[in-house]
């Protein structure tokens, strides 16, 4: 199981790519390609969230 740090870090760079990808498309706002990987970015940053709103209340409940 990775902890909230972990899995904090990762979404992070998540992010970071979702940025450059959001960059890319302002360039070529039709590439299919990059319009998929910003959706992609966008579910597992969405997912990560989610994971971590699951692991804080678990995490504080611990002594």
């Amino acid at each position: 199981m990775s902890s909230i740090a972990e899995i904090e870090v990762e979404k992070k760079a998540y992010q970071e790519q979702f940025e450059i990808v959001l960059g890319q498309l302002r360039d070529d706002p039709e590439n299919v390609e990059l319009k998929a990987l910003k959706d992609e970015l966008n579910s597992f940053i969405d997912l990560l969230s989610e994971q971590i709103a699951e692991l804080k209340p678990a995490q504080a409940s611990k002594p």
